[in-house]
């Protein structure tokens, strides 16, 4: 499933723990819901979050944040019409 960012949205890089701030009309991939505890996830009570790649980094965030910032996208559909 495609996501897209449709607000600011804070994330974590999960090799470095970095925060990240994707913008609107940035694309997300292998979105997935994981139950986590912050130990694992560096952020404050997050007991759900998504983990997800932006090209091919794996970020996470609490799922109560992602949800209202993202929305579904549709893949392009390629049209090859007769030559």
């Amino acid at each position: 499933m495609l996501r897209e960012v449709i607000d600011t949205l804070q994330v974590q890089a999960c090799g470095d723990r970095s925060v990240i701030a994707l913008e609107p009309g940035t694309l997300l991939t292998r979105c997935r819901i994981i139950r986590s505890s912050n130990t694992v996830t560096g952020f404050d009570s997050a007991v759900y979050v998504m983990a997800f790649a932006v090209s091919d980094r794996d970020c996470t965030c609490p799922l109560v944040h992602f949800l209202p910032r993202t929305q579904t996208v549709e893949p392009a559909v390629e049209t090859n019409p007769g030559r």
